[in-house]
């Protein structure tokens, strides 16, 4: 019988080979975000502006970064560090200083470094744009700024309205800021433009519209700032309130009195500005119109009272050293008079005793001539020459008396027309500039 093959089963032991794998570690990689910056900005006194940006390790091992930028306006913090994984962030703050930068676009680049990192360096970008504040002023590009050196900032109402004339002036009357001290230059400058800062953020808080207006004069000093209003029933006026020649309020109540200095004061006035004339200013009692051609005529008024007051003060100069000419020769008078009378009466007593007694009277008749060179009756006729003399002096010292006291009734009167206080002029103006701000 053949044998049939059959397939023989060898049963090995099992072993388990437990082989490790040896894989290749990825390579340190920086990963940040944002990819860029944008920033948009008003021109302000803040100082800065700030954000984020994170840097990671989006690979294996460890980065050793750190930061730079190209900009003077922006700061980072911190500049450097490690990062080890992708669970490891940094995180770098930013800083813009925005304070004194004009109006304009500009760029930077952060530039992100890590020494033996295939994909360094990064570059970021900032973009800053900076635009004009609407509660600055700007001329020809420029921020007006006050006395401080800080920018002028108006603060508008936008439910202001523009007030009467009469409303208007009660507003200034009761505003106390022409009361501030003028203080040109340093930390706590306060000028003209300052003056009118307050003025109008005054009257905008109490519902009344308001401009600040800038002067510019046909020379290379310094221009001006004041007011301006539209008034309903006036049209537009222009309102100074800016201290009489630098004058500090204090320095003010010992020139000219605390009691002419009681509200209004001198400085709260009506400015009257043409281009090409000069810049002129009324206290606002005196001011009955708005033209120029009033300023004008009350220019004019006031050259007239300046000619007859130095007249009249001439006059009066005059008239007083004739009074005192005259008192000295009357007082002369008067003791040649009593010296002749006692004389002539001793002499006539003598005389009328007779005999020996003539002699004697006949001496002071001599004595008397030897003294005066006339004898008593030509002295009794120059006396009474000179008692007429002096009566006429004094008739005429009377009536001079009498035309200057109509003289000064009359400078009195233009004085009270005019008001107690002028302002010389500033200059001749060149521009107008009126900002009624973003209301």
């Amino acid at each position: 019988m053949k044998a049939k093959w059959r397939p023989i089963l060898f049963l090995l032991p099992a072993f388990l080979f437990a082989s490790s794998v040896v894989g290749c570690q990825a390579p340190p990689t920086i990963a940040f975000s944002p990819p860029s910056f944008s920033f948009n900005a008003q021109q302000s006194e803040t100082n800065l502006l700030a954000s984020t940006l994170h840097i990671s390790n989006s690979g294996g091992g460890v980065v050793d970064w750190s930061v730079t930028d190209n900009a003077q306006w922006l700061t980072l913090s911190p500049i450097s560090g490690s990062l080890t994984g992708e669970i490891d962030e940094a995180t770098v703050s930013m800083e813009l200083h925005i304070n004194g930068m004009n109006i304009g676009n500009y760029t930077a680049l952060i530039t992100i470094s890590a020494p033996g990192v295939s994909n360094a360096p990064q570059t970021v970008p900032v973009m800053l744009t900076i635009t004009e504040n609407p509660r600055y002023i700007y001329e020809n590009g420029a921020i007006e700024i006050g006395g401080n050196g800080k920018p002028i900032e108006l603060i508008n109402n936008p439910n202001a309205t523009n007030p009467t004339y009469a409303e208007l002036i009660a507003f200034i009357k009761a505003d106390f800021t022409d009361t501030n001290d003028y203080l040109a230059g340093g930390v706590g400058g306060y000028v003209c433009a300052d003056f009118a800062e307050d003025v109008h953020n005054n009257a905008e808080a109490a519902g009344i519209r308001a401009a600040w207006v800038s002067i510019d004069f046909g020379r290379d000093d310094e221009g001006h700032a004041c007011n301006a209003f539209e008034a309903t029933d006036r049209g537009l006026v222009y309102i100074d309130c800016t201290g009489e020649g630098h004058l500090t309020y204090a320095e003010a109540i010992e020139r000219f009195g605390r009691a002419a200095l009681s509200k209004p004061t001198p400085w709260d006035t009506v400015a009257y500005i043409k281009i090409g004339n000069q810049y002129g200013r009324i206290v606002i009692a005196k001011a009955k119109t708005l033209s120029y051609s009033f300023y004008e005529e009350c220019t004019q008024k006031w050259q007239e009272y300046d000619r007859r007051l130095s007249e009249y003060n001439e006059e009066v100069i005059q008239f007083n050293q004739e009074v005192s000419e005259y008192g000295r020769l009357l007082n002369d008078y008067n003791d040649a008079v009593e010296e002749y009378n006692s004389e002539y009466s001793e002499y006539e007593r003598l005389m009328e005793l007779g005999g020996p007694w003539r002699e004697s009277a006949e001496a002071i008749a001599v004595r008397f001539w030897i003294q005066h060179l006339r004898t008593f009756e030509a002295e009794r006729q120059y006396l009474q020459e000179q008692g007429s003399a002096l009566e006429t002096m004094g008739e005429e010292l009377d009536d001079w008396e009498t035309r200057l006291i109509e003289k000064g009734e009359a400078i009195d009167k233009l004085s009270k027309e005019l008001g107690d206080y002028w302002f010389e002029p500033l200059g001749i103006v060149k521009d107008i500039h009126i900002h009624w701000g973003n209301s």
